[in-house]
C-alpha cells in the first residue's frame, strides 16, 4: 500500500500526540523541533521505528537514522515517502531493504546535544561509549545490567559541553562486543577501570545504577583516590544476595512482570522495545554476571567506603527493596539519601531531571564545603 505526503504526515502526527504527548497536540505541525523540544528521545525514537514498520512497512535503515531525517514531521514524511518509493520501484537497494540495530537509533537521538558515540579497542574486546566534552572533573555513568550507555541520555545532554564524561556499553550489552559469552563481575569491573584509565584523567564522578552501582561502589572502595564523589541510584545493601539474585533471574523470564516491578508508571512495549528488553534478560551476560564469588561480597560491599556519597531511590522501586538503601546509607559515613517519589528502579527513565538536580546539587555542595 501506498501513502502520500499528507496522509503520512496526519498519521504520524497522531502517533506522536497520542503516544508521546499524552494526547496533547496543540502546536505540533511539520516544522515543530522533534528533537531540540525533547519530542523524541533514545527510548520513543525506538518506538517511532517500531511504528513506521508496522504501519507503512517502511524499514528505515541505519544509514537514514540520523537526526536531519528526524529534527522534525516533514523531514521524517518525506523520508518515509521516499524509501517507501525506492522499495515499490523494485529495485535492489541497501538502503531500503537494510536491517536496523536499534542500539544505532537509540545513539542518534542524543547526537543534536553534543553526545558522541565512540569505542576503543582492548584485548579481544571493543568497547563502546557515549561521550561529551567539557571540563573536569569528568563523570563516569554506568547503566543498570542489560541497560545500553543511552539508558544515560537525558544525563548526559544535560552535562554536554558542561563536563567531560562517558557513559559505558558493558560488555555483552549495547554494542561493546567481548570473546566471553557470560562475562562476570570481576570482568565488567576490570572493563570499566580499563576505560577509566584510557578515557579520562584525574579523580572523577562516579555514577552507578543498579547492578552498575555495584561496580562503581567495589572501585570507589578500593581506589578512592580515583573517585571524587560516588552516586548510588537503586542498590543497596542486600542481606540475602543469593536469594534475592535467584528472584530476580526468575522474574527475567517475564519482560512484562519485571517492567511491573521495576517502574512506577511501566512503559509500552512495542516489538521493537520488547525485542531489546527480551534479548537482554535472556542473555547470557545477564544471567552470568553475579557469579559466586560476587554474591559471597554483595552483602559486605559498602564496608570501608569513604568517599563522599549520595544515594538515590526510587519510593516505588521494587527490585531494591527500601531497607536494603537503608542499611547502605547507614553503612557509608556521612552519606546521603533522596527518595524520588512516583519512581520505581529506573529514576534515569522516570525522573531524569530531578535526579540529574540532585546530583548537582550533591556536586556543588562537596565544593562548597572544599572551598569554605
Amino acid at each position: 500500500m501506498e501513502f502520500d505526503d499528507s496522509t503520512v504526515y496526519e498519521e504520524l502526527r497522531a502517533y506522536i500526540a497520542r503516544e508521546l504527548l499524552e494526547g496533547q497536540d496543540d502546536g505540533l505541525d511539520r516544522s515543530t523541533r522533534l528533537l531540540e523540544w525533547g519530542i523524541l528521545d533514545s527510548v520513543s525514537m525506538v518506538a517511532l521505528l517500531d511504528f513506521t514498520r508496522e504501519r507503512f512497512g517502511v524499514v528505515i535503515p541505519d544509514d537514514d537514522v540520523v537526526p536531519a531525517h528526524f529534527s522534525n514531521l516533514d523531514a521524517l514524511t518525506r523520508c518515509i515517502l521516499r524509501l517507501q518509493s525506492i522499495q515499490a520501484s523494485g529495485q535492489v537497494s541497501a538502503r531500503a531493504t537494510g536491517t536496523l540495530n536499534y542500539h544505532y537509533a537509540l545513539i542518534r537521538a542524543l547526537e543534536p546535544y553534543g553526545v558522541m558515540s565512540a569505542r576503543f579497542e582492548g584485548e579481544g574486546t571493543s568497547v563502546h561509549h557515549l561521550r561529551t566534552v567539557g571540563r573536569k572533573p569528568a563523570w563516569v555513568l554506568l547503566p543498570a545490567l542489560g541497560n545500553p550507555a543511552s539508558s544515560w541520555g537525558i544525563v548526559l545532554r544535560g552535562l554536554a559541553d558542561e563536563h567531560e564524561a562517558f557513559a559505558l556499553d558493558f560488555a555483552g550489552f549495547g554494542l561493546t562486543t567481548c570473546p566471553v559469552a557470560a562475562p562476570t563481575f570481576a570482568d565488567q569491573l576490570a572493563l570499566t577501570l580499563d576505560a577509566m584509565e584510557r578515557l579520562t584523567r584525574g579523580p572523577v564522578v562516579l555514577v552507578g545504577h543498579s547492578a552498575g552501582a555495584m561496580v562503581a561502589i567495589d572501585i570507589a572502595r578500593k581506589f578512592p583516590h580515583k573517585v571524587a564523589a560516588l552516586v548510588v541510584t537503586s542498590f543497596g545493601a542486600i542481606a540475602d544476595a543469593r536469594g534475592w539474585w535467584s528472584s530476580l533471574r526468575e522474574l527475567s523470564r517475564d519482560p512484562d512482570a519485571f517492567l511491573q516491578r521495576a517502574y512506577y508508571e511501566p512503559p509500552t512495549l512495542g516489538r521493537a522495545l520488547r525485542g531489546l528488553l527480551t534479548g537482554a534478560l535472556e542473555s547470557e551476560a545477564y544471567h552470568g554476571f553475579l557469579d559466586d564469588r560476587a554474591l559471597d561480597a554483595m552483602p559486605s560491599i559498602f564496608e570501608g567506603l569513604t568517599v563522599p556519597t549520595l544515594f538515590v531511590a526510587g519510593e516505588q522501586d521494587r527490585i531494591i527493596p527500601a531497607s536494603a538503601v537503608n542499611a547502605a546509607v547507614a553503612a557509608v559515613p556521612h552519606a546521603r539519601i533522596e527518595w524520588l517519589a512516583r519512581c520505581g528502579h529506573f529514576p534515569q527513565a522516570e525522573r531524569p531531571q530531578e535526579l540529574f538536580t540532585l546530583m548537582q546539587l550533591f556536586l556543588a555542595s562537596l565544593s562548597e564545603n572544599t572551598s569554605s
